[in-house]
């Protein structure tokens, strides 16, 4: 979102007719006097406006800030105030609305609020259709966002078919291999997978990656990692583990090179091959694997980000099955704790810890 966010020519249209209501008002005065009072006071109150859209703009910069630190509730809270102004100020239909609308979308349902978060999703499509039209780039976006509320809440034949439809309109519009068409597919394939049905994820996946390939992108450029990434792990829950195995352990070795060994990217596959292992019933490889993603995470990311909490999660399932439950019971106390505080009491990773706890202690 650029610094250009309002639109000038409405600023200008506000303060005129504000100019005439505060002509009305002071009509009793000399004439030339009411003019300039009134040109006065229309520019301040043009100045108070823009003022408040920096302000709007600053608030939404924030709440980004603080998604990226993984402070979900925080990123709410800033971008729904960010939110309310742009509504009060620009309407329901403007850009910046819808832009801060998606946003605050995306944070509710990160942060666990998943009944709000389909709500607003629900309205943000509602909106792009009427502002754009049926075939636009927004609608097919506000279409995903939506699919990915449900698809957090469970509700997998309702985002299946939204990401389906995207798909389809996309791929009719763009061509299969347009990025907004690729998009929809790898959000079908995180559904599919989601769901369970890996197999279809992997199909899906597979297509989508020989599609990247076709535009010439190389096995280092992010999408491209992230597909692979996703396929390997759809091979991994499909209990398909030695390639899964091969395929992580391939992935991680361009993660290293280009991202070194202590970026989140890197962790994060190296988290799904130490997942791997414990699966092969190698847990003696597995637990070294597990232990130093958590650390690395802390140092990384902090001890209360999403994915750093994650792994202090599966460092305890691996510490469990090696027969060292206090020292589980100790981790998972630990991540449920930090995770009511800093994800939120409905947040999966904070349920997912809770049930785990209850059932070792």
């Amino acid at each position: 979102m650029g610094s250009t966010r309002h639109d000038q020519s409405s600023c200008h249209t506000s303060c005129s007719l504000q100019s005439i209501t505060i002509i009305k008002s002071v009509s009793m005065m000399p004439h030339h006097l009411s003019l300039w009072l009134a040109l006065i006071l229309s520019l301040v109150s043009c100045n108070g406006r823009q003022d408040r859209l920096d302000e709007a703009d600053r608030l939404l910069r924030t709440a980004n800030m603080r998604y990226n630190a993984g402070r979900y509730d925080d990123a709410v809270s800033y971008a729904r105030r960010a939110f309310d102004e742009f509504f009060k100020l620009l309407g329901s239909d403007a850009g910046e609305t819808i832009d801060c609308r998606g946003r605050l979308s995306e944070y509710l349902r990160l942060a666990g609020h998943l009944k709000e978060a389909t709500e607003v999703s629900r309205t943000q499509v509602i909106i792009c259709f009427r502002a754009y039209g049926e075939r636009s780039l927004s609608l097919q976006t506000a279409r995903l966002q939506l699919a990915a509320c449900l698809r957090a809440d469970k509700a997998y034949e309702e985002a299946e078919a939204l990401c389906r439809k995207a798909l389809k309109e996309c791929v009719e519009d763009f061509g299969a291999d347009g990025p907004d068409a690729m998009s929809a597919r790898q959000a079908l394939t995180v559904v599919l997978s989601e769901s369970g049905r890996y197999s279809e994820a992997i199909k899906e996946g597979t297509i989508l990656l020989e599609l990247q390939r076709q535009r010439n992108m190389g096995d280092t450029w992010d999408s491209v990692l992230a597909t692979r990434t996703n396929l390997a792990a759809d091979y991994v829950n499909q209990g398909l583990l030695e390639i899964g195995e091969k395929e992580l352990r391939s992935i991680l070795e361009v993660r290293i090179k280009r991202d070194g060994p202590d970026h989140p990217d890197t962790l994060n596959v190296e988290s799904w091959l130490g997942n791997c292992l414990r699966d092969q019933k190698r847990l003696d490889d597995s637990l070294p694997i597990l232990r130093k993603v958590w650390e690395k995470s802390v140092q990384a990311l902090g001890q209360n980000h999403p994915r750093t909490l994650k792994s202090c999660f599966d460092l305890a399932t691996i510490e469990f099955l090696n027969g060292n439950k206090e020292e589980a019971i100790k981790l998972l106390r630990s991540t449920a704790e930090l995770s009511r505080i800093h994800l939120g009491p409905q947040h999966s990773t904070t349920m997912a810890v809770q049930q785990a706890l209850e059932m070792v202690q």
